[in-house]
């Protein structure tokens, strides 16, 4: 509708702009054909007068041609005709042209057209014809005002006609092709706009309508992908538990062994009879304890294997950090590397537990194999941004937005090119057997999941300092 009305009115103004010159110019030439018209009756008129007159004057003398003169005057009802002498003074007595000039009369107001002819009678003077232009400017204005009336008549017209076409032509199908704009704009790529025109308006409906069938096929491919991505990622992270988990069997088994001992051998004491009375309710404690103990094992490699869907939820860092340790203890005894957790207590943040336990167990079984030879591999929950902080001025608000773990080793560390690429997927320097080159990888994803970031700080034969931030984030709902 807007288009429509803006379409009509530069219409109309064209329209009034080409006519109005138009009228006007049309005017000054009826005024200057008028003018030319009376300019040449004058002539004619006092050239008649001059002659007659001038006889007159030669024949019975001055009094009788200025009585004919005012006779004629008399007559011309139209026309005032006068005769002028000269001043005497600084006149020449030379011959002088006819003047036709335009006067405002004094007392009417009137433009008159003034026509002046020498004409001598007894002395030098001039035949004055003064006619008013009143009529003839009365005729311009009246041509003009038709002009303008016609002008109006004709934009009125035309800007119902621009206006009345432009909502059907343009109006109505700018309307439905912005509807259907928004509606791709909200997600609806389903709907059809139907517009039968075989103008560039269908046109443009035509493509929108295959614009939207091309971007629901295109998002559809985007989810299935998306989805596609989403289970390979996850299964990708579960085999790398699963790889894990078998690293840790053999540990595991050595630390149920010893439990299992212990209630062996109380349970064949009660059975032999060694054990009565207290001694009996004593050994019936120890094996009950170690009951639990083996079941806390078990239930903790259990939750570590088992998938499960991702979800945030606010967790101690500090406590994921030593429950994972108690996994990988084992693991670290067997070659030679002591854990030693460090950092803060109590370190909160939105979090999922499986995949921060699974950060963690790669990490620090990454920092143990880095060390053949045996050595320490430091662990801790901090708040703030801790080893990757950058600017001390800041600290005190980062405390407050964010927290990081921390995995130190006095290891072999990495050269540039393996820093380069050490979350690449499938890029090990591990004897074949020993690792997948998935590890980093999936710690890499974790922390994109969770808006975090990963710091790396190593050198070949100076150990490596990996340092998670993360935002202390809130719980999924």
């Amino acid at each position: 509708m807007r288009l429509s009305l803006k379409i009509s009115a530069f219409t109309a103004i064209g329209i009034l702009l080409v006519l109005s010159t138009d009228g006007y110019l049309r005017g000054q030439r009826e005024l200057r054909s008028l003018r030319n018209d009376i300019e040449r009756d004058h002539r004619a008129l006092g050239r008649i007068l001059v002659t007659v007159t001038t006889v007159t004057a030669e024949r019975a003398g001055p009094k009788p041609a200025l009585q004919l003169l005012e006779d004629v005057n008399f007559r011309e009802s139209g026309i005032d005709i006068r005769w002028h002498e000269r001043a005497r003074q600084g006149v020449s007595d030379a011959p002088r042209a006819i003047v036709s000039k335009v006067e405002t009369n004094p007392t009417t107001g009137d433009r008159e057209l003034v026509t002046m002819i020498p004409l001598v009678i007894g002395s030098p003077g001039d035949l004055v014809l003064r006619e008013s232009l009143a009529s003839a400017d009365s005729y311009v204005f009246s041509t003009i005002r038709s002009t303008l009336g016609t002008s109006l008549l004709l934009i009125a017209l035309s800007t119902l006609i621009i206006f009345g076409v432009g909502w059907w032509l343009l109006g109505t199908p700018l309307r439905l092709l912005v509807a259907r704009a928004r509606a791709i704009g909200e997600g609806d790529l389903d709907a059809q706009l139907v517009l039968r025109r075989n103008d560039e308006m269908g046109e443009l409906a035509h493509e929108m309508n295959s614009m939207s069938r091309r971007l629901s096929a295109a998002h559809e491919l985007a989810d299935r992908e998306a989805a596609g991505r989403l289970t390979a990622l996850q299964q990708l992270r579960h085999a790398e538990r699963l790889t894990t988990v078998g690293k840790l069997a053999s540990g595991i088994a050595h630390e149920l062994g010893t439990p299992l001992n212990v209630v062996d051998a109380r349970a064949q004491m009660i059975a032999r009879g060694e054990s009565s009375g207290s001694g009996a309710q004593q050994d019936a404690t120890i094996i009950s304890e170690q009951a639990r103990r083996m079941t806390q094992i078990i239930q903790q490699l259990l939750d570590f294997a088992r998938p499960r869907r991702a979800q945030k939820v606010r967790q101690d860092l500090s406590a994921i950090v030593r429950m994972t340790l108690d996994l990988l203890r084992h693991l670290a005894t067997r070659h030679g590397v002591t854990l030693r957790v460090t950092g803060d207590t109590d370190v909160y943040a939105a979090v999922d537990v499986s995949q921060m336990q699974q950060l963690t167990m790669n990490l620090v079984v990454n920092a143990i194999h880095a060390q053949p030879n045996g050595g320490e591999v430091r662990i801790g929950a901090h708040r703030g941004r801790g080893a990757a902080q950058t600017s001390p001025a800041q600290v005190r608000q980062l405390e407050q937005e964010t927290v990081c773990l921390v995995i130190e080793d006095d290891g072999i560390g990495m050269t540039p090119d393996v820093r380069e690429r050490m979350f690449e997927p499938f890029f090990t320097t591990k004897e074949v057997g020993q690792g997948t080159g998935l590890g980093l990888s999936v710690v890499y994803g974790i922390v994109e999941e969770h808006a975090g970031e990963i710091d790396v700080r190593t050198a070949a034969g100076a150990g490596t300092c990996i340092t998670v931030v993360l935002p202390q984030g809130r719980d999924d709902v």
